[in-house]
């Protein structure tokens, strides 16, 4: 275990971004975003489990009264969940090439058209910088199993975009198969409740791994 010492002098350095808290308790049977500032809801992208009815009597609600209207309700509540946009194939995928976990959500795009994922509900402050990062790649072509039974991947230097709009701001990715971290920074212009889109038009399998939206 790590011991933090405080010291009685402040100092302008950043604390590192692998210090942080987590508060958990017998909740929804799962644990969200702990005392992060993570603004993004399922940055993992993956399967969020329905609430138990244990969990709906420990609170004395049921899904109908559970919103806006609670007594306890914050924005902190909000479960935002990712949206399809368009009508691109999904799976997930196992494997060691995550980033983080084993998993990976995979949207194939068949014909071209415009496909992806959006989530609402973004409390931005105006004059606040902020920053986007996401793990993501396309999928290569898949060779022959080799002798230990998995197929490799045949990789290709060619870039496609994945377009990310959050509010009014607006960039672009250039991907290639082989999946690696991208950070985009800027400082809020608007301000309000925003909505943000993931989308890309290139026929072919687009990997997410995972996606973090932060002041």
């Amino acid at each position: 275990m790590a011991e933090i010492i405080v010291e009685k002098e402040w100092t302008k350095e950043p604390a590192g971004r692998r210090i942080f808290g987590n508060f958990i308790e017998s909740g929804f049977g799962r644990q969200v975003n702990g005392m992060w500032s993570e603004m993004l809801y399922n940055r993992a992208f993956r399967e969020v489990p329905a609430i138990k009815i244990a969990t709906w009597e420990w609170l004395g609600l049921d899904k109908e009264h559970y919103n806006s209207n609670a007594p306890f309700w914050h924005s902190g509540y909000e479960e935002n969940d990712w949206e399809v946009i368009g009508a691109p194939e999904q799976e997930h995928t196992c494997g060691t090439h995550t980033y983080k976990g084993m998993t990976s959500l995979l949207l194939k795009n068949t014909d071209g058209s415009e496909c992806g994922l959006s989530q609402k509900g973004l409390h931005l402050q105006k004059g606040k910088r902020y920053q986007f990062r996401i793990f993501a790649g396309v999928r290569g072509d898949m060779s022959e199993a080799g002798l230990n039974g998995f197929g490799d991947t045949i990789h290709s230097e060619k870039a496609e975009l994945l377009t990310v709009k959050i509010g009014t701001q607006e960039t672009s990715f250039a991907l290639t198969t082989v999946p690696r971290l991208f950070t985009w920074e800027w400082e809020e212009a608007c301000g309000g409740t925003a909505q943000i889109r993931l989308t890309f038009s290139f026929p072919g399998t687009l990997v997410l791994s995972f996606a973090s939206l932060m002041p």
